[in-house]
């Protein structure tokens, strides 16, 4: 059928009301705008067009159920309204129905395949509702469609970054950087990866510029408190997070970073008021009352039992948040002796952190077989006269919750000493020197065939990492547990450090770290069987490392210390070539700031608390004990 003149000079007339609507809606003329669309509607009140755009016009003067209104019919007269469909669902979205937004999205889409806002707001929609590999697939699809888009790459950047993609996160949001670099939160969600992959010089460069760009983005102040308190600037750190604050008042985690770093400083009472800020601030945050109950679980009060056993159970089953409330919640119910429903609580959260890891025990069993392999007495004489001959370095090392920082604590208690905390310098240098030496593939089975000079430059590059800490200091000590796979190689590029080795109960040592809700995680922790595996995979090394040094490395027994401190101090520092000093005796005086899960109770006199402590849990450790096998039969004696 054919249209009549008059009806084409009708729609062109139209058209141009619906331009002169839409220019001034781009214009920022909103009101003005919408005056212009309900004339259009008066005269054609099913026109999807003018239907749609006065939508926006209506969310953007803050009348959203008016704007889902219009944007309903217009769908509804015209089904293949791509624009309308994606109008919808940023309506949707923001009233708070995700799930209908994702609909509306997909539908955008399916419409229109090219449209690049709508599969940049599907990949949105994807996002919040945690199906990243569906969010990274929208944004790649938009940038498709516009190469180089900003908005898009960082948007995807956090999508690799929160499914553990951070390399390729790191990538991406590189290009973000240099597609807009004023744009300040791309230089945060950059910094964001670079922290995460322990790059904290670069990190803390974006942080910067970030705050450069926007002096008012409190996040970013923030992550620069974390890292600066991480290098153990703490000035810097509490005038960063102290500012953050000053941005946020109920910034919940900026007071509860400032709550840590008073708790590393020392300030235990500052850092209880920070956590507590850190809680009024945020009822349901899971961490702060995991760090008040820490600081001392007398702290908290009926009501913060409540309130924590109320977000207990209303976490989704598998909530990183819920495991912190169940730490929490062990740690009370422990402190009134009831051990039974303590369990329970350490079980869920265990379970919950468990289930984040591809760890196995089998794993931790075939480097330990290698490394004994490894590390023949042969290799040793084979590369004697390699190295660099350094007495700066002490390394502490052994299990998590083995009595590290108290040892560390001991030593930097001394004049000479300056206690570095758990440092990851060894670990990074070597792999450096392994990338290098052209048999990255097969490096432990050509450790007699490596040039001395290897083992050289690894003791050079550490050592001049560990300066960087302490440029003047004497002695300084590494107390990373972990440096017990390592230790081969650090006698081979540090032949006269001292090494000292950490022992305690196997039972209590597993038990703790069981109850511990470790900062860094720790893949071997959250089963008791695997715990106890890999506890004899370490004992079995460590006796590797007696058998083949010596004579090298000292054992201190955390209950010997308890039974009789000043003659396993006078032991520690004659070992570590240090003269004797009172101060040592009286550590927990000492003023220095302490990063680990510990850092509370070094403040303290020795006590003997922590000793047995698994007793009270006995019934339950059955899978803990089995897998320890003889060690945990020689409890008694350790």
């Amino acid at each position: 059928m054919s249209e009549s003149p008059q009806g084409r000079k009708t729609d062109r007339a139209n058209d141009e009301a619906l331009r002169r609507a839409v220019a001034l809606h781009r214009a920022g003329r909103v009101t003005e705008a919408l005056a212009r669309y309900d004339l259009i509607l008066a005269a054609r009140p099913d026109d999807p067009d003018a239907l749609s755009r006065s939508a926006v016009a209506l969310f953007q003067l803050g009348d959203p159920a008016g704007a889902e209104e219009r944007l309903r019919k217009a769908v509804e007269r015209a089904p293949d309204h791509a624009e309308a469909f994606g109008n919808l669902g940023i309506v949707l979205r923001a009233r708070g129905r995700s799930e209908e937004a994702e609909s509306a999205y997909a539908r955008a889409v399916a419409i229109e395949p090219g449209n690049a806002n709508a599969l940049f707001n599907l990949g949105i929609a994807k996002h919040g509702a945690g199906k990243l590999a569906e969010a990274e697939a929208a944004y790649r699809k938009a940038l498709e469609v516009r190469p180089g888009w900003a908005e898009a790459l960082n948007n995807l950047g956090n999508v690799l970054r929160d499914a553990g993609m951070l390399e390729d996160a790191l990538a991406v949001l590189e290009r973000a950087t240099a597609a807009a670099p004023n744009d300040a939160r791309t230089h945060y969600n950059w910094g964001c990866v670079l922290q995460e992959l322990k790059r904290p010089f670069e990190a803390t460069a974006a942080f910067e510029r970030a705050v450069e760009i926007a002096p008012d983005l409190a996040e970013a102040h923030n992550n620069l408190g974390i890292l600066a308190m991480e290098a153990g600037a703490f000035d810097r750190a509490d005038a960063a997070l102290r500012k953050a604050i000053a941005l946020r008042p109920d910034y919940a985690e900026a007071h509860n970073n400032l709550g840590n770093l008073m708790k590393a400083w020392g300030k235990l009472a500052d850092a209880g008021a920070a956590y507590r800020r850190a809680v009024e601030a945020r009822p349901d945050y899971a961490r702060a009352y995991y760090a008040l109950v820490d600081l001392d679980p007398g702290s908290v009060d009926g009501n913060d039992i409540s309130r924590m056993e109320s977000a207990f159970a209303d976490k989704p089953p598998t909530s990183g948040e819920r495991a912190e409330l169940g730490f929490a919640l062990a740690r009370i119910r422990e402190k009134r002796k009831d051990y039974d429903r303590a369990f329970e609580y350490l079980e869920t959260a265990n379970r919950i952190r468990r289930a984040g890891f591809d760890y196995r025990a089998s794993d931790t069993k075939r480097i330990v077989d290698h490394t004994i392999a490894a590390f023949t007495p042969d290799v040793f004489e084979a590369t004697d006269g390699g190295g660099v001959r350094s007495d700066v370095p002490i390394f502490v090392l052994g299990m998590p919750r083995s009595g590290t920082t108290l040892v560390e604590q001991i030593l930097a208690s001394h004049s000479d000493v300056f206690g570095a905390g758990e440092r990851e310098e060894f670990r990074r240098c070597l792999h450096v020197v392994r990338a290098e030496s052209g048999r990255e593939e097969d490096f432990l089975e050509a450790l007699s065939a490596l040039e001395r000079d290897t083992w050289t430059r690894l003791g050079e590059s550490y050592l001049q990492a560990l300066h960087m800490v302490a440029p003047n200091a004497r002695r300084i000590t590494d107390k990373m547990p972990a440096n017990f796979l390592y230790l081969g190689f650090i006698h081979l590029a540090l032949p006269e450090a001292k090494i000292v080795h950490c022992v305690r109960n196997p039972v209590d040592t597993c038990l703790s770290c069981f109850k511990a809700d470790f900062v860094s995680p720790q893949p071997f922790a959250y089963d008791l069987a695997e715990l106890g595996l890999c506890f004899r995979d370490y004992r079995r090394l460590m006796d590797h490392w007696h058998a083949a040094l010596p004579g090298k490395i000292l054992d201190i027994g955390y209950e010997d210390l308890v039974a009789n401190q000043e003659r396993e101090t006078r032991r520690l520092l004659e070992y570590c070539g240090l003269a004797w000093e009172d101060a040592c005796l009286s550590f927990h005086a000492t003023e220095r700031p302490v990063l680990t899960a510990s850092n509370a109770q070094v403040r303290k006199p020795l006590y003997r608390d922590s000793i047995d402590r698994w007793r009270r849990y006995e019934p339950h450790l059955g899978p803990l004990l089995d897998a320890l096998g003889p060690l945990a039969e020689r409890r008694e004696a350790d």
